[in-house]
């Protein structure tokens, strides 16, 4: 009888330690401190939600404005940005410093500050300055804030309108994300993008990794879906809309 108890209680015994094994298993397959990568989330390929000029600007473009054929876009820095000031009130000041520099208007085509927002500057049909100097073949896009510290790093929302607006004029205008440059390629004189803005463009080429999948999401979701054009996903349903007329 002794001997029937043993064998029970020892089965019982390799039971239990084989649920706790097998729990602490799963424990450890989900552990949050094991190093695991993650993939960011992209953003949509579509044209970014823009503000536009008459929103902000109480003035006109003057002077004679050349037509613009763009095949590049090119990121400058605009460190003197206060990340504490208002925007929009450090655009007016910048139409008139740049017409006074002679200029015909807001020099680059768009802003992005660290809240995401993206400002409507020069016409995209139309060419914009660089440090005063007129480019013929590129879109200017503007990072405002000042990124030369270390630890001083774009926010998510601004980073993620760059990698939209990017992807989004690459697909709008044929440009081949390897034309995505840093503004001082185009000008020695424009301002240094600063060690955390120019590291998008450093070893692993993040911005343009970042755009290059942008778009081949959009041709994986255009294979399951069917070909639809980026404006009619989210919000825009205007190609459903339409239908009822």
């Amino acid at each position: 009888m002794n001997t029937n108890r043993n064998t029970v209680f020892g089965i019982g015994v390799a039971l239990s330690i084989l649920t706790v094994l097998i729990g602490c298993s799963a424990l450890r397959e989900d552990d949050a401190t094991e190093l695991t990568y993650a993939e960011p989330k992209l953003p949509p390929l579509s044209r970014p939600k823009v503000v536009e000029t008459n929103r902000f600007l109480g003035t006109l473009p003057s002077g004679r404005l050349y037509d613009l054929v763009a095949n590049k876009i090119a990121i400058a820095a605009l460190p003197d940005f206060n990340g504490s000031s208002d925007p929009k009130t450090y655009l007016n000041n910048v139409v008139r410093r740049e017409k006074s520099r002679g200029s015909s208007y807001l020099p680059y085509h768009f802003y992005i500050s660290p809240s995401g927002d993206i400002f409507h500057g020069q016409s995209e049909s139309r060419c914009g300055y660089l440090e005063g100097q007129l480019v013929r073949d590129s879109f200017l896009v503007g990072i405002m804030g000042d990124y030369n510290q270390p630890t001083n790093f774009m926010p998510e929302p601004q980073q993620m309108a760059m990698i939209q607006l990017c992807a989004w004029l690459c697909y709008e205008n044929s440009i081949d994300s390897r034309n995505i440059i840093p503004a001082t390629q185009l000008s020695p004189e424009a301002e240094p993008l600063g060690e955390n803005l120019a590291n998008w463009f450093g070893p692993t080429q993040t911005l343009r990794s970042r755009v290059d999948s942008t778009l081949a999401q959009e041709m994986t979701e255009q294979k399951e879906e069917g070909l639809r054009h980026p404006f009619y996903r989210g919000e825009n349903r205007q190609d459903e809309i339409s239908t009822g007329f």
